[in-house]
This record gives structure tokens, C-alpha cells and sequence, in this order.
């Protein structure tokens, strides 16, 4: 739909995700900061990841990002679930045109699209939205067997 519509920016959120306080506020500040060029913005909390402690596996050991005050975006090399993020109509052209055959789960299915598109990944900090199934919602995704 976006692709087909022409949408230049597109908010995406999973349907347990909890907006944090003056969520509109902190949106108009990261669409503020964020690059023209950029293709996906992750805005969530997810694992308590930010963009400084970030540096396991392969991508995390690409990020040497360091927290500064008063900056809200961050240049990042990985998803950070897909529970929220802004994603550029550039950006859903080239996770689309690359995301056949699907195999994953989305937020792991953009990783190798994030190598192979060159997509220019970034994240906010703090994040704006928290994940549902990780506090009152209690997914059974995230329950031990």
C-alpha cells in the first residue's frame, strides 16, 4: 500500500505496543533529527538495548555509537525488533523488492536485507515505545516452556 500510494513516512507498530509518555512530542523531535536519506527508524525499548551497549553479534560489533546529550538518533547497523519504527518509502522499496522468499520473522528477515539493500538503519534514544509482551501483556512468546 505504501509503495503503491506513494506514503513518504510510515509509522509502524505491533498491536501491544505501549506509547510512552508525550509520545507525539518525542516523534516531532526524532522526524526533526532524522536524515533525509534515511529507510527505517527503530523507536522502540526492546531488551533494554540502546545504541551504546549494542555490540554483540555481527552487527552489534559494527556499532561504536556513544549516548550524547540532547541527540535522539542514532546511526545503527541491525533491527531492533520490529515491535516500532518509521520506515521511508526508499526504505520499504528496498526491504520489498528483497524480502521474497520469506523465511523469518520480520524482525529477523530485515537483517540480511539490511546487508544486501544497504539500508540506512537507525534508532532513537531513548525509545518512545515500549513492548507490550514484555511487561503487561505477557505473551506466551515470552513465557519458558
Amino acid at each position: 500500500h505504501m509503495i503503491d500510494n506513494d506514503v513518504p513516512r510510515l509509522l509502524v507498530l505491533e498491536d501491544d505496543c505501549l506509547l510512552m509518555h508525550n509520545f507525539s512530542t518525542e516523534l516531532s523531535a526524532i522526524l526533526k533529527e532524522l536524515p533525509e536519506d534515511f529507510d527505517v527508524c527503530f523507536l522502540g525499548t526492546a531488551f533494554n538495548w540502546d545504541v551504546q551497549n549494542y555490540r554483540s553479534g555481527f552487527f552489534g560489533s559494527q556499532n561504536k555509537n556513544e549516548i550524547v546529550p540532547d541527540r535522539r538518533v542514532y546511526p545503527i547497523k541491525g533491527t531492533h525488533t520490529a515491535d516500532a519504527y518509521i520506515l521511508s518509502l526508499k526504505g520499504a522499496k528496498k526491504i520489498y523488492d528483497a524480502i521474497v522468499p520469506f523465511c523469518l520473522p520480520i524482525d529477523y528477515m530485515m537483517n540480511p536485507i539490511f546487508i544486501t539493500e544497504d539500508v540506512k538503519s537507525y534508532w532513537c534514544y531513548p525509545g518512545i515505545v515500549k513492548q507490550g509482551s514484555f511487561s503487561v501483556y505477557k505473551s506466551s512468546a515470552m513465557r519458558p516452556l
